[in-house]
């Protein structure tokens, strides 16, 4: 099964030149834990997370912009393998991947939780325990 057929589409992203407020803002609106950065033709060009921003104590005023904390992001493509990207997932320590078409623009998100009904539940538990590991783990 591809990616495309189990990831959810429609994600908003932020830009570089936002605010980090504004992108606060929109994480807590949102209820998501991270967010696609995109340049332009929604093209990615990183992720931010809660963590990133400071979240949820973040100054009502604060000057920098998204470009400043933004992280490279982990992607994989749409018509991937779900299984391939659920190793991808768990070599690189994450419950998701943002999704991108073959002229690298988003197109999606996908969860783990959105691979394991569809593919090996071994795979997916030992993700999960592998992604445990390095939450328990000091910074």
């Amino acid at each position: 099964m591809q990616v495309k057929q189990v990831m959810t589409r429609g994600v908003e992203c932020v830009r570089p030149d936002d605010s980090i407020p504004t992108a606060a803002e929109h994480l807590r609106e949102v209820g998501m834990g991270a967010l696609p950065v995109c340049g332009d033709n929604n093209r990615l060009v990183g992720m931010v997370t809660d963590e990133d921003l400071g979240a949820p104590a973040m100054p009502v005023v604060n000057p920098r912009r998204i470009s400043e904390v933004m992280r490279p992001s982990i992607y994989c493509f749409e018509d991937q393998d779900a299984t391939e990207v659920a190793w991808l997932m768990k070599s690189n320590g994450v419950r998701r991947l943002t999704v991108l078409d073959r002229e690298m623009r988003l197109v999606g998100v996908v969860w783990l939780s959105d691979v394991e009904d569809q593919h090996d539940a071994e795979l997916v538990e030992s993700t999960r325990a592998a992604l445990a590991r390095l939450v328990r783990q000091p910074r």
